[in-house]
């Protein structure tokens, strides 16, 4: 399925008119896995060096373990990719600013409101005469209910 895939992407990308490296480009997300497609991206190909740049240190590391894997797969659909005698893998740091973006959770965006304070707490309050101190009070409860 995969390498039905990669033939009518090629079809595509060579109907453009792209070269290898664009080509590999586009084709990235179907030669290794999702996850390190979001996170790494081919730079250049420098002689005979395929030069990817990686958002992290883990994600670095994780493509030189399965560079081996992915030489493997490059020159298998050498047919497709018409690249240049790739031999070896290189990674570099992505500049922050082209780094995939991290996932932004709800709560990051919008903070919880405090629940309010609790009918025991409120009539606990009500004998607190100084107003600034029994506002002071009631903050503290909310953040230990």
């Amino acid at each position: 399925m995969r390498g039905l895939l990669l033939r009518q992407l090629a079809e595509l990308t060579e109907m453009g008119g792209m070269g290898p490296l664009q080509r590999l480009r586009a084709l990235w997300g179907v030669l290794v896995d999702a996850e390190l497609a979001q996170r790494s991206r081919p730079l250049s190909i420098d002689g005979s060096r395929l030069v990817v740049g990686v958002d992290n240190s883990t994600v670095a590391q994780e493509l030189q373990l399965s560079s081996a894997r992915l030489l493997q797969v490059l020159r298998k659909h050498d047919d497709i990719l018409h690249l240049p005698g790739i031999d070896q893998v290189v990674t570099r740091s992505l500049p922050r600013s082209t780094s995939p973006p991290a996932p932004v959770a709800a709560e990051s965006v919008m903070p919880k409101r405090a629940p309010a304070p609790s009918k025991r707490v409120d009539d606990a309050l009500e004998s607190v005469q100084d107003p600034e101190l029994q506002a002071r009070l009631r903050r503290l409860a909310r953040t230990r209910e």
